[in-house]
């Protein structure tokens, strides 16, 4: 290391490793409660998480997973459920559930990163890590990932553990770190892969063959007994990784092919089928686009530190862990990209916190083998710097801010039918003013569930009609022949009632 670069941090490496845990924590938690200071309204998948949490709290078990899609993240809904009753507010529950999960994802993010680094590039790196803009606005969000984020960082922290084969410690973090990847799978999918291959890298690099016939032997007991306890009291989850797992192979391919192929018969331009040839192609550059655009500014050092380590020849163990790790993941969201059109960058974040130990290596070998220090100084500057700033635009600036509008509508009703306690059916197609509505009325009800205008003009079948005034257009003449009547118009959407 230059300690020249790094003077004014050596204090850091007199500081216990606990205490930097603590203040990481504590900066993690700081930055995301101006976040959520700035955040407006829910996110759209907090609808459903949200509706399993409140099923959960009322014991009602069976319809817990009848809202939509949302089969995964039980854990992460019993966390906001847990929550609410000490804050009594489902959606702030629900925001402090991932503000926790993400933020103390750092104790084993930091844990894992000082197995490589010192106490300062540790510290710095799993701040950058745990930091990122777009993280920040997700883990303000009602989102199953930062859960799944928080038990998959344990999970490769006591694989690391076992790699290292400690006589004391061996027996017990080889299971621990096996049902962390489980319980990370629960949330999402990816975790039952990030288990496997791990298992699979521990197996092929076990000297002796006893032992490592031991230890898988308890890994497939510990793996068998997790099924069978899902199985028992989460079956919708199988449901769902049958439905998930159901894939056709290229479909994304097919997708393009197929617009490709509209574009030549429509114009007859022959470069459409030159952009054909490149279809096998386009998935993988999408994938190492989504993943420069999860690691902002540091996807360069990645790339230096996996060349540092392949010239090295693996010097550390644990940085074969993390380059096996790395592109096992890598391959399976190369497949999803040959196989979803739609992809997020929460899909390649999990790669992204794989690969900052090697992005550490890329920087930390850039810091001491670079010999012009005025450029190096320039590089490192400007990296920070637009991280800084990039982190603090993030939290400063409103989201959602055009959506409190839904709060209002929902406030109003609530003050007309403030005696009635039951949920309230509404009519129209904003699923969000629907949740606000009924977020604190018994039972609850999944506010996916909305009456079709058009059925409530026909039937009368809901409570109220509410939509905007562009909406407004489209039904003009329902409106004109219908018996509604107009009861409040809010910031220019407006609140419809039967007249029975």
């Amino acid at each position: 290391m230059d300690k020249r670069f790094f003077i004014s941090f050596s204090i850091l490496e007199k500081i216990s490793d606990k205490i930097l845990i603590i203040f990481l924590i504590f900066l993690c938690l700081i930055l995301r409660f101006i976040m959520l200071e700035h955040t407006y309204a829910i996110n759209n998948d907090g609808i459903g998480y949200i509706y399993m949490a409140q099923k959960l709290w009322e014991g009602d078990f069976k319809n817990m997973f009848s809202c939509g899609g949302y089969k995964l993240g039980v854990i992460y809904s019993f966390t906001i459920a847990f929550l609410n009753t000490f804050i009594k507010n489902w959606e702030l529950s629900g925001n402090i559930a991932s503000i926790f999960f993400s933020s103390f994802a750092s104790i084993p993010l930091f844990k894992i990163l000082r197995q490589f680094f010192s106490k300062t590039y540790a510290f710095f790196l799993c701040f950058i890590g745990i930091n990122l803009p777009y993280v920040i606005k997700q883990s303000v969000d009602v989102i199953r990932d930062t859960a799944y984020w928080f038990f998959l960082l344990f999970g490769i922290f006591f694989f690391l553990k076992t790699i290292q084969n400690s006589n004391k410690t061996y027996k017990f973090f080889l299971p621990a770190g096996l049902i962390s990847f489980l319980l990370a799978g629960i949330n999402r999918v990816e975790g039952f892969w990030v288990a496997f291959m791990s298992l699979i890298f521990f197996i092929l690099n076990q000297k002796n063959k006893k032992i490592s016939l031991y230890y898988f032997l308890i890994s497939i007991f510990v793996i068998i007994l997790s099924i069978f306890i899902i199985w028992l009291f989460f079956p919708s989850i199988y449901e769902y990784l049958s439905i998930k797992f159901h894939i056709n192979y290229g479909n994304n391919y097919k997708y393009y092919e197929k617009m490709l192929t509209k574009l030549y018969i429509s114009t007859y331009r022959d470069y459409w089928n030159y952009i054909k040839l490149l279809l096998p192609y386009i998935p993988f550059f999408i994938a190492i686009l989504y993943y420069i655009k999860t690691s902002n500014v540091l996807s360069p050092f990645l790339i230096y530190g996996i060349y540092v380590s392949f010239k090295n020849n693996f010097r550390l163990f644990f940085v074969k862990y993390f380059l096996f790790l790395f592109f096992s993941y890598f391959l399976l969201l190369l497949f999803w990209c040959y196989s979803y059109t739609y992809l997020s960058k929460r899909y390649f974040f999990p790669l992204y916190l794989i690969s900052l130990p090697l992005i550490g290596i890329g920087i930390k070998n850039f810091i001491e083998k670079f010999h012009y220090s005025l450029i190096k100084f320039i590089i490192l500057f400007l990296t920070i710097f637009i991280l800084i700033v990039s982190i603090l635009d993030a939290i400063f600036s409103p989201r959602r801010k055009d959506e409190v509008v839904y709060k209002k509508i929902a406030f109003e009703i609530n003050k007309i039918e403030e005696k009635h306690k039951d949920p309230l059916i509404i009519a129209g197609s904003n699923k969000k003013i629907n949740f606000y509505i009924n977020l604190n009325r018994k039972p609850s009800i999944c506010a996916l569930n909305l009456i079709h205008p058009v059925q409530f003009f026909k039937k009368c079948n809901a409570d109220y009609l509410i939509f905007s005034k562009k909406e407004k257009n489209k039904y003009k003449k329902w409106l004109e022949t219908s018996k509604i009547k107009k009861i409040k118009e809010v910031d220019g959407w407006e609140i419809f009632k039967c007249e029975k």
